[in-house]
């Protein structure tokens, strides 16, 4: 008999389930992993995991149902064929930086919006690491200096121009 809530009634559980396939199939649109004794105080029910979307795409954590988040560890590439891809809402991004091939052949370019922190890494030698600077004001400031240094350049060169 079905409880009130519609859920069937509750059986015991095995503390395991093991599949052991090449290949496991379903052709339900949503896999929800859910463990209530997880959930956050007052917060939505549902737990979609993985959708299969009406874009024909994969979405995990499907209309954001993990209050917590979704944490990827160790994730070695992210491949992109559709042309671009956009990170909202993200406090921090690191990275260890290394330069892999040539860009494309129609160039390439990293389009970032908003403020860019550099934070300088720690010395191991204890001491507190300066506060992350602005790359924006950086630029800025190295631009208006090399625009003072040209023109300085400029004026230097006219006096030893002989005058005719």
């Amino acid at each position: 008999m079905p409880r009130p809530d519609g859920d069937p009634p509750a059986l015991p559980l095995p503390v395991f389930v093991v599949v052991d396939a090449r290949v496991l199939k379903t052709t339900a649109a949503d896999l929800i992993l859910d463990s209530p004794a997880r959930h956050r105080p007052n917060t939505r029910r549902l737990r979609r995991a993985l959708v299969h979307d009406q874009a024909d795409g994969l979405t995990i954590n499907f209309n954001r149902d993990y209050p917590g988040g979704v944490t990827i560890n160790d994730a070695v590439e992210l491949n992109n064929r559709l042309g671009s891809l956009t990170i909202t809402g993200v406090k921090e991004i690191s990275a260890h930086v290394k330069a892999v091939g040539a860009a494309p052949a129609g160039g390439g370019s990293l389009v970032l919006r908003g403020e860019l922190l550099i934070e300088p890494l720690a010395q191991g030698d204890g001491a507190i690491p300066p506060d992350p600077v602005s790359l924006q004001r950086l630029l800025v400031e190295m631009s208006s200096q090399v625009e003072r240094l040209s023109r300085r350049v400029d004026e230097l060169e006219g006096r030893l121009r002989p005058s005719t």
